[in-house]
């Protein structure tokens, strides 16, 4: 049995091996396999998580991030927004585990999918309002708001939040990356440096 713990990889295939269909594992283990880089190993693994716990919001949030990282973007995107519909079906009242403060990942992960598309801004910003209403000191949501503003061309509001956003993580570049260009794009390249 002491073989079953060297690493996390070997803990997690042997719970499965004990029992297949635990949902949670095999998470797990499609994130253990994400992180060494085998997407496509990670994305069955999270399928078969997802089937085994059809209610697991960070089930279909993280297949999300595997199949972005494949570039599979319309995949992802559904997988986002089952995510998102588990977690307004467990708003609504209906009867689940619950929702986790890191189950906004899937507005802000879908927020960031969709920004890159400028016809698709308002839906990214909605998003991120909704993220941002669920997870106020969540820098990441924080972030990504401010981008999405700047996007918009709200840029004092994208600098306000921006702001926010490297208070409360002042060593995430990004913020700093989005704050900078936010400042260029009105003007103030000196500020922005």
């Amino acid at each position: 049995r002491n073989r079953e713990w060297l690493s996390e990889t070997t803990l997690y295939q042997a719970a499965i091996r004990a029992r297949p269909n635990n949902g949670k594992m095999l998470h797990n283990l499609a994130t253990e396999t994400a992180k060494q880089g085998d997407y496509a190993l990670a994305e069955e693994l999270m399928l078969m998580a997802t089937k085994a716990e059809p209610l697991y919001i960070t089930g279909f949030s993280d297949l999300g991030l595997i199949l972005q990282r494949q570039g599979k973007v319309r995949e992802a995107e559904e997988a986002y927004r089952s995510a998102i519909k588990l977690i307004n079906r467990g708003l609504n009242g209906d009867s689940f585990v619950g929702i986790m403060a890191k189950d906004v990942n899937a507005y802000t992960r879908l927020a960031v999918l969709l920004k890159t598309n400028s016809s698709h801004l308002h839906e990214a910003y909605s998003l991120c309002q909704t993220a941002f209403e669920k997870a106020p000191t969540n820098a990441k949501v924080v972030r990504e708001t401010g981008d999405v503003l700047r996007r918009l061309k709200q840029f004092g509001k994208a600098r306000e939040v921006l702001l926010r956003a490297v208070q409360l993580d002042p060593k995430n570049a990004f913020g700093h990356f989005y704050m900078g260009q936010t400042l260029t794009d009105v003007g103030d390249s000196a500020q922005a440096e």
